[in-house]
């Protein structure tokens, strides 16, 4: 199945637009201040420097920098992975949801970058919402968090079901532990090294804010290449482990059809032992079809 397909293109210009329209209709309110007064709402440019919906305000500045920054980031990745690992499933709702969440807070992000402030224009004059400022980005992500619990009753059965039919996520120990063990080490080699890249920048005296800029974006290219290259040889290494297992039980399913009595060989470093068991099973599968077969020829003679 390709990563991308004609559906996810669509889905992805969509996902464009709707950032798209929100970064302009911020441009636009940040460039002219004055008030557009639309029955029960109000359009006027307003900076906040605090979350969404005009919140946070007076929260320091290493806090609201965290959480746009960092935390913004991996809520934006996370959705992202999780529509990937919910492809194939019937959960459109759920999707839905957390892409728009996603949507709200990349859009939130990306003011934060461009101006370091958030750019709110809309006031409901209604009640108790007459207070609160916000964009369309404070809209997507509203929708998306009210619709999260609704998706995740609605479309229970489907978000669940494979772990109800397993009895549970952790059924390989070996495999899914040393998997686990390879991704938080790519994790903490990549902090390491930008704590590390970040510190020894930060305490270099006399550079130009040209050659600090281009220091920066060097920086991180080779980080990134860096990572992918040390990533790529572990994951391919683990996998590699799993995928040998299973071509050398191929093989021996072949042969044990070949009329061969082979012994399944793998490697000490390999998992997957319970392909062993499998092996054993089909053998005496084997060995019961010959029994009944020799019976069926001697009734006929």
């Amino acid at each position: 199945m390709p990563l991308i397909n004609k559906t996810s293109y669509k889905i992805l210009l969509t996902l464009a637009l709707a950032i798209l329209v929100d970064f302009v209709a911020k441009f636009i309110f940040n460039q002219h201040q004055a008030a557009l007064e639309l029955p029960f709402i109000s359009l006027m440019g307003v900076k906040n420097y605090g979350f969404a919906l005009g919140t946070g305000g007076r929260t320091s500045p290493l806090l609201r920098i965290v959480s746009y920054s960092v935390l913004g980031a991996y809520i934006a990745i996370f959705s992202t992975i999780l529509n990937y690992l919910l492809r194939n499933k019937k959960t459109p709702l759920f999707k839905a949801s957390i892409t728009l969440i996603s949507l709200g807070i990349i859009g939130n992000t990306v003011d934060k970058v461009l101006y370091g402030y958030v750019v709110d224009f809309i006031r409901v004059n209604v009640l108790i919402l007459e207070n609160i400022i916000f964009n369309i980005a404070d809209i997507y992500l509203v929708i998306g968090i009210v619709l999260v619990p609704v998706s995740i009753f609605v479309e229970y059965e489907y978000l669940f079901r494979d772990k109800e039919l397993r009895g549970k996520y952790w059924i390989d120990r070996v495999f899914q532990g040393e998997m686990l063990k390879v991704v938080s080490l790519c994790l903490l080699s990549l902090s390491l090294v930008l704590c590390i890249f970040s510190y020894s920048l930060k305490h270099s005296k006399g550079i130009p804010q040209n050659d600090l800029n281009k220091i920066l974006y060097l920086g991180f290219i080779l980080i990134t290449i860096g990572h992918g290259v040390i990533t790529s040889f572990l994951v391919i290494r683990t996998t590699h482990r799993s995928s040998g297992a299973l071509i050398a039980f191929r093989n021996h399913l072949l042969s044990i059809s070949q009329g061969h009595d082979k012994e399944l060989k793998l490697r000490s470093e390999d998992f997957h032992e319970i392909l062993y068991e499998c092996s054993k099973i089909v053998k005496n599968i084997k060995n019961i079809k010959n029994i009944k077969n020799i019976k069926n020829k001697d009734r006929k003679d």
